[in-house]
């Protein structure tokens, strides 16, 4: 039992709120009557169908309506071009109107469908590329399935992004485009080969051009291509593409784990931003963050579309100082935008903001599916779509997300 020098020490210990405010400021906690940290009790965003995007991958050498599974991808099958047709139906009557197609296969030397592998992003793996007519091939092929896609679902009735990846990557270090006799990229040609994509997919009737991510002033290339043969298509940017290990789950850990010394290393904040800035100088029409998960970026991102402010404070830092130090192109370009600063921030206005889910998040949303059932699997994805639309806020774009089309099923139950 306690005694009383032992209760009036305790008592001493505890502060009562009348030793901590006066009686007015005590009539005033009073009369909140609040119990709760929580003041609204509606959500101040709601994810709807016209939000997403939802990722479709074709084999062309599918044939048929036919499907094939991915290891990893649980769910998520690759599609022959006529299949896609009927899934793309099934997406525009649940209310999702826009697709980022990537395009996989290979029209020169077809994959054995005996021992199928789908590598859209190693599609040289399947065949040796011997000269630029090869990519030439791969182009023609990847524009008729376009043109189909575009004759089934003619222009304001979907909204199509061409991925083009699976035209230019290398199996023998993850790294994209076209490689010279010693093995390391031309970046002449490659950069050739961007303004050939865009100008042919453009051709081919896709609303917005997806551009890489990994190649110094790509987007500059493929925009000036466009301004020429007076083509208006968007350009939507991977502008932080990052080098994460989670991306490419479908292919095996040594494929996986390769450096392609193109995408921009996990962490580094203040290089993600700039490129952010360096595509849309270049003509970018929406940066894609990439992966999702990076809602610092995507929050960052916006503070320098709302704010001239914001976005001169950074360029004028010594962290871009030291970016730019020696490289004569972006020095000229953060020259550019200081001296005319109103002229580029009008150009911040118009600019969106998506983002783009990984293959390796789609994977793990779908263990915790397979784990804790579709209710919190939902749960999960849900918190995530919604922090996604409120970090870009007036900005934001599209979520491109594998998982999109299966989430408004949800949503609809």
């Amino acid at each position: 039992m306690m005694s009383v020098k032992q209760a009036a020490v305790a008592k001493r210990e505890f502060m009562m709120l009348s030793e901590l405010f006066s009686e007015e400021e005590m009539t005033s906690i009073s009369s909140t009557g609040k119990i709760t940290k929580r003041i609204k009790q509606q959500y101040e965003v709601i994810p709807r169908p016209e939000h997403f995007c939802q990722i479709v991958d074709i084999d062309i050498n599918l044939k048929g309506n036919s499907t094939k599974g991915v290891p990893c991808m649980d769910g998520y099958p690759i599609r022959s071009v006529e299949n896609a047709v009927s899934y793309i139906r099934q997406l525009l009557s649940s209310g999702i109107r826009a697709v980022t197609v990537r395009l996989g296969g290979n029209p020169v030397n077809p994959t054995n469908t005996e021992n199928y592998s789908y590598d859209p992003l190693l599609v040289n793996s399947s065949f040796e590329v011997k000269s630029v007519k090869d990519y030439d091939l791969i182009l023609a092929a990847h524009v008729e399935v376009f043109k189909e896609l575009r004759n089934q679902f003619p222009k304001g009735t979907l909204h199509i992004t061409g991925d083009p990846f699976g035209i230019a990557p290398n199996s023998d270090d993850g790294a994209w485009g076209i490689k010279r006799s010693d093995g390391k990229i031309d970046y002449p040609a490659t950069l050739e080969l961007i303004a050939k994509i865009a100008t042919a997919y453009a051709g081919a009737g896709v609303d917005a051009l997806l551009s890489l991510g990994r190649i110094e002033r790509e987007v500059e290339v493929a925009r000036k291509a466009l301004n020429r043969m007076h083509l208006e298509v968007e350009i939507q940017s991977f502008s932080q593409n990052v080098e994460s290990k989670a991306a490419y789950i479908y292919l095996d850990d040594v494929q996986r784990k390769k450096d392609s010394f193109q995408k921009i290393l996990p962490g580094n904040f203040n290089e993600m931003n700039f490129r952010a800035i360096t595509d849309i100088y270049e003509g970018s029409d929406t940066v894609v963050v990439k992966p999702t998960e990076n809602l610092h970026i995507v929050s960052a991102t916006r503070q320098f579309l709302n704010s001239k402010q914001e976005m001169l404070t950074f360029l004028t830092s010594q962290a871009v100082k030291d970016m730019i130090q020696g490289n004569e192109y972006l020095s000229s370009m953060v020259f550019d935008i200081l001296m005319d600063s109103d002229a580029f921030f009008d150009k911040c206005r118009k600019v969106k903001l998506s983002t783009y889910t990984v293959s390796g998040t789609y994977y793990l949303h779908k263990l915790l599916e397979q784990q804790k059932g579709e209710s919190f699997a939902f749960s999960v994805v849900d918190e995530l779509y919604k922090n996604i639309i409120s970090a870009a806020g007036p900005y934001f774009g599209k979520i491109m997300d594998r998982n999109a089309f299966w989430y408004i099923e949800q949503l609809s139950r």
